[in-house]
């Protein structure tokens, strides 16, 4: 019960903020990662992520940096975090939709970094699938990313984008230059953590996020038509 009210309570900081975030009182539908800084002897929330249970195509549900913490590279952080998730549980990840416009431009600079990793000393064309297994990052994700930058081009339903010396400074360009004097980095080996396997409870989280997104409809509904 603590852990669930501490979970609800995060989930209504995060209202305070986001615009766009739908409320779920079910947090029990979701692991939450919280990110923290000690002073002294006290450990003080600097932001968190919520990532759904079960079998489901996001790695990455809800993320927020309070305020005072902002623009010093913790956000980065928790988006690397989430997709290091994905690469331990073998799956491509990607966040939940909507996303904010600077949610967008903080994930965009993330896989602008990720996709110039990869495509480090990488010359010609290369298939968008196989940058998708390499990062870990969503085709489409990819697509989004590198299309006004790049020929992007599909054959038989196989994209692939041409890699060139422009492509590559316009990345590091949209990429951007850390804003604080240490970048924060994941160090995977450090990383003690194992997947979540529980079958036999996906398909009661399914079916309550499909009630939850009813009732949010109901009452949208109702709404307008009071309005």
């Amino acid at each position: 019960l603590a852990r669930r009210t501490y979970c609800q309570n995060l989930c209504l900081v995060a209202k305070l903020f986001l615009d766009h975030k739908t409320l779920y009182y079910d947090v029990q539908a979701f692991y939450f990662y919280v990110l923290t800084e000690k002073h002294d002897d006290m450990y003080r929330i600097v932001g968190y992520f919520s990532k759904e249970k079960g079998d489901v195509d996001t790695n990455l549900a809800c993320i927020l940096t309070l305020p005072p913490y902002q623009r010093r590279g913790y956000g980065a952080f928790l988006i690397a975090f989430s997709y290091e998730l994905s690469k331990r549980e073998g799956r491509i990840g990607t966040p939940e939709r909507p996303l904010s416009d600077l949610g967008f431009l903080s994930y965009k600079s993330y896989w602008s970094r990720v996709l110039l990793d990869a495509l480090d000393g990488v010359a010609g064309e290369v298939s968008v699938a196989e940058l998708s297994k390499k990062t870990y990052v969503r085709v489409d994700d990819i697509v989004t990313t590198l299309q006004n930058h790049s020929s992007v081009r599909f054959f038989k339903d196989q994209g692939y984008v041409n890699i060139s010396e422009k492509l590559i400074k316009e990345l590091e360009a949209l990429r951007g230059s850390p804003r604080f004097d240490r970048e924060l980095t994941i160090i995977p080996d450090r990383l003690r953590w194992i997947p979540h396997i529980d079958a036999s409870g996906l398909i009661e989280v399914a079916e309550k996020r499909r009630r939850t997104r009813l009732f949010q409809k109901e009452r949208e509904s109702a709404s307008g038509d009071i309005a």
